[in-house]
């Protein structure tokens, strides 16, 4: 929790442990799904918290379990929420950010978001000219984004979400998904954009 000067207005920034577990006689430990997600997720709290500046927004950073099971650990956050949920203004999701699209495409990154808030791609587009990450945004509006991740639950309870996701390689869910297989480029300039967008709209009215 980054307590912020309102209480009635939350952002929660999400990511999943879990993998598939051990199969086979191997254990499958989901390097991209989604260690980098969890570890993203960490990495925001740091640095929001490094800031030094109490945030007008109240900022909670909740990594959950059982995603692979049917997005159970964040569904159970969102039917028995810490604070009501008519407070949480959205969902930041966090899940395999650390790998490219493809080796032909290193800069590609899709952002998927609630269609309602056109907002959310225009601070996007000005962070990542004013700040130079190079990131080839492809932005997917949704009045019911799609997914099979955690950001699913908070949809389902109408709250707003944003997610960057470059894309599935060959080793997703197989236990080659490894730590060797992680690119920090594309794995640093998600959270640095991320990490923008969030302090931007947890200091703004929107």
């Amino acid at each position: 929790l980054i307590e912020g000067k309102h209480h009635d207005q939350v952002i929660v920034i999400g990511a999943h442990y879990d993998h598939m577990g051990i199969r086979d006689g191997y254990i499958w430990n989901g390097a991209d799904d989604n260690a980098s997600g969890t570890v993203g997720a960490m990495t925001l709290a740091k640095a929001l918290a490094a800031t030094g500046t109490r945030p007008d927004k109240t900022l909670i950073i909740a990594l959950w379990s059982s995603e692979e099971l049917g997005l159970l650990g964040s569904e159970y956050f969102v039917k028995n929420p810490v604070i009501p949920l008519k407070n949480i203004r959205l969902n930041l999701n966090f899940d395999m950010i650390s790998r490219y699209i493809t080796e032909d495409n290193k800069r590609g990154v899709d952002m998927t978001y609630t269609a309602s808030y056109p907002g959310f791609r225009d601070i996007t587009e000005a962070n990542l000219k004013k700040y130079g990450i190079d990131l080839e945004v492809y932005y997917h509006p949704s009045d019911d984004p799609p997914g099979g991740s955690d950001h699913r639950s908070f949809v389902k309870a109408g709250i707003p979400v944003m997610r960057f996701k470059p894309g599935h390689r060959e080793e997703y869910h197989t236990p080659a998904d490894e730590t060797e297989t992680v690119d920090q480029d594309i794995f640093e300039k998600i959270i640095r954009i991320s990490f923008l967008n969030i302090w931007e709209l947890a200091n703004s009215e929107w």
